[in-house]
């Protein structure tokens, strides 16, 4: 028996509103080779201990490096009651290896484990596979299996629209259309494995889509792509093939390239809302940030967006690095001048895998706290309003007051009332 576990997520407000769609890609193809022998464990619902008291042999986990904790703490539980347990751990909190005990763990996985995961299982089960493994990379996205959606206990996803508005009945999903993002933006902890973009024939997206909607009944979905408009041609070539399901969705994209065109044929392709990555309106901020973008870029996007009729969703961030206290001035002047509908603001943290954690003296900061149970980038808890956890102070600011006008400024957007609470 092989079990891929779903560990808690509790930094999370809405944990359901996403399924694990990496998780299903690999269980889809442990599933073609191993049968009913595979099952999806959603630890969030259950007492851990009691949970991995059970049969199988084969324990897989994917994770960020917010979960090497709880991580930890499982593989522990698992090889002490059997030591024949065998524990494979992937995903991007690999990249803070030295934070996981690899003492109860036979095999940490580096890349896409799609056509290889079998291989691995096999591998570790005859002691043949070193503990580290690096994946080849993936030679064709499209002879991957659609994602085992039927494996999941309970809805497919919700609220993935903005204040959880319903454009249709029947729930909602997440889906992607490509994997990978060109950018190497300081903050984001995407692996060096995702900078090579695969796309998705726009055939096969239209094909999952059906399969959704006439299996699940479900016409809402999330596109969970890191970077959906590469160009206008990529967009023509998805827009024309999913036209016509009668489904709506959303995107997340960056502000550039953003052309009419690109926005024409979204709106006419069932498109009902974008999340942009904006970040700041401070250009010292973006261009310490490495976002190839401008303050400027951020408002012509938002404005052009909602002249075809969008939801606007602004993805924010603060307590960045290259920050001061005139960068908070101009954020609020920016967004007190434009029209949006929701904003959703994180709390900048130096996660494992960025350039920042690598280099922090680069960004103007000094890392002070390493303990990845402290790190949340989130605004919002069940409590309300996240207070802020130090990770890491100023070399040139004040960090006390970097804090204290940031937690301002979180609190200036809650009271707006168009801040994303979950």
């Amino acid at each position: 028996m092989i079990n891929f576990y779903i560990l808690p997520r509790g930094y999370l407000v809405g944990p359901k509103k996403q399924i694990p769609l990496g998780v299903l890609y690999l269980c889809a193809a442990l599933k073609e080779r191993y049968g009913d022998k595979v099952a999806l464990v959603d630890l969030s619902v259950s007492d851990i201990e009691s949970v991995l008291d059970n049969d199988a042999t084969v324990h897989m986990f994917s994770i960020t490096s917010l979960e090497i904790g709880l991580l930890n703490k499982a593989a522990k539980l698992l090889k002490g009651k059997c030591c024949d347990n065998s524990v494979i751990v992937g995903g991007p909190g690999v990249l803070a290896k030295e934070m996981i005990d690899m003492a109860n763990i036979d095999c940490v996985c580096y890349g896409h484990a799609d056509e290889e995961i079998c291989d691995i299982v096999e591998g570790v089960i005859n002691g043949e596979l070193e503990k580290l493994h690096v994946c080849n990379p993936i030679s064709d996205i499209d002879r991957l299996p659609i994602p085992a959606r039927d494996m999941v206990d309970g809805a497919l996803g919700g609220g993935i629209f903005s204040y959880d508005h319903e454009y249709k009945d029947g729930g909602s999903t997440n889906i992607i259309s490509s994997r990978g993002c060109p950018y190497t933006c300081a903050f984001c902890s995407s692996p060096s494995w995702t900078r090579k973009v695969m796309m998705r024939d726009p055939k096969l997206i239209r094909k999952e889509m059906e399969h959704v909607i006439e299996t699940y009944g479900v016409r809402q979905f999330r596109f969970s792509d890191d970077m959906f408009t590469l160009s206008d041609s990529r967009i023509k070539a998805v827009c024309d093939e999913i036209s016509g399901l009668d489904a709506v969705y959303r995107i997340s994209c960056r502000v550039k390239p953003m052309t009419e065109y690109m926005l024409q044929r979204l709106r006419e392709s069932g498109c009902v809302e974008l999340s942009f990555g904006v970040e700041s309106f401070d250009d010292n901020v973006l261009s310490t940030l490495n976002k190839k973008t401008t303050a400027e870029d951020n408002v012509n996007a938002i404005r052009l967006a909602k002249e075809y009729g969008f939801t606007v969703r602004v993805l924010f961030m603060v307590n960045t690095p290259g920050q001061t206290e005139d960068t908070i001035k101009m954020n609020m002047e920016a967004l007190e001048g434009l029209e949006y509908d929701i904003l959703a603001c994180s709390i900048f943290a130096p996660l494992p895998g960025t350039d920042v954690w690598a280099r922090p003296e680069k960004y103007g900061i000094r890392i002070v706290n390493r303990n990845m149970d402290d790190y949340n980038i989130y605004s919002f808890d069940g409590n309300g309003l996240r207070e802020h956890i130090r990770l890491f102070e100023y070399i040139d600011q004040d960090t006390d007051k970097m804090e204290e006008v940031s937690y301002g400024f979180r609190r200036w957007l809650s009271e707006c009332g168009r801040i994303n609470k979950g």
